[in-house]
């Protein structure tokens, strides 16, 4: 993983994407057993028009955004204090992002191009309308990911970032190397090649997670990815087809993964051993919880 580009938006690996999804909500979720539907998240509301062309959003109100990860005892930090609140400035915020030639982000904005205009009404109330009926419009309203304006329209000193330049500004953020977010865990720090760590957003506005902190750890070499799982230093991880053989097909009754020791759970994946993430063997330890 590289996250010297952990922005959501420019960045559109599937690790970084798996780490949003602990970091930060969208503003509704499908629902776990009937994914055809959606249900609330960060809008407790969104009307939507006869026509499906025009989405009313509604926020809900006093959803905090993550403390940022800065050294506090600087006074250059000094502007980012007090607590920040997710409105609807922060979803016109992303879509000014997405929809910014000078940002990289063709992988969302050929989404959000069919936009005709979006306007906000007050603090918590926004306005999105289609030129046409597309078949992605409801997921692309419900799917978006707000931003934190009050960070990343601004410089590490506080000033704002020109119109006419943002979007080359957003792309090389000074932030852009820490996720932030209003979701379930917050980001707390990266340790290049050995572990990223999350921990439960004490302040979430919705049901607090169970598991308080969460450890990803790399690991290049699936060999030590296997050993970790057997000792225990990881509570979560993937066998690679070789190793699936020797520890489940091939694998003695004393093997813990046949005497309970270790639960194996299948399942159909699509992911590829030819990939970034897969050749750092992303393992997961959720704060010493076997899983």
């Amino acid at each position: 993983m590289c996250i010297r580009d952990s922005n959501i938006i420019i960045e559109n690996s599937a690790d970084v994407a798996e780490i949003y999804e602990y970091v930060t909500d969208s503003l509704a979720q499908r629902h776990w057993k009937e994914p055809e539907k959606w249900g609330p998240a960060l809008a407790k509301s969104i009307i939507v028009s006869k026509d499906w062309l025009t989405y009313k959003v509604r926020l809900r109100e006093g959803v905090k955004w993550h403390r940022p990860v800065v050294d506090w005892n600087d006074e250059r930090y000094k502007w980012l204090e007090g607590d920040h609140y997710v409105t609807a400035e922060d979803v016109k915020f992303a879509l000014d992002i997405i929809l910014n030639p000078d940002v990289p982000a063709a992988h969302l904005r050929n989404y959000y191009q069919d936009i005709a205009s979006y306007e906000v009404l007050d603090d918590y109330t926004i306005v999105i309308k289609w030129k046409k009926k597309l078949y992605h419009s409801l997921e692309s309203v419900c799917g978006l990911f707000p931003l934190p304006r009050f960070i990343y329209a601004f410089d590490e000193d506080g000033n704002p970032f020109p119109k006419e330049t943002i979007g080359r500004e957003f792309t090389n953020h000074w932030y852009n190397d820490r996720p932030i977010g209003c979701g379930p865990f917050r980001f707390v720090r990266y340790e290049t090649g050995v572990e990223l760590v999350l921990e439960r957003n004490e302040e979430y506005y919705g049901p607090m997670p169970a598991v308080k902190r969460i450890r990803f750890v790399f690991v290049r070499d699936p060999n030590q990815r296997l050993l970790k799982l057997r000792s225990g230093e990881l509570d979560l991880g993937a066998l690679i087809p070789s190793q699936y053989r020797q520890e489940i097909l091939e694998g003695s009754p004393s093997s813990p993964f046949k005497d309970g020791r270790i639960n194996l759970v299948m399942y159909q994946s699509c992911l590829l051993y030819t990939s970034d993430a897969a050749d750092e063997g992303l393992g997961v330890d959720l704060g010493g919880r076997r899983i």
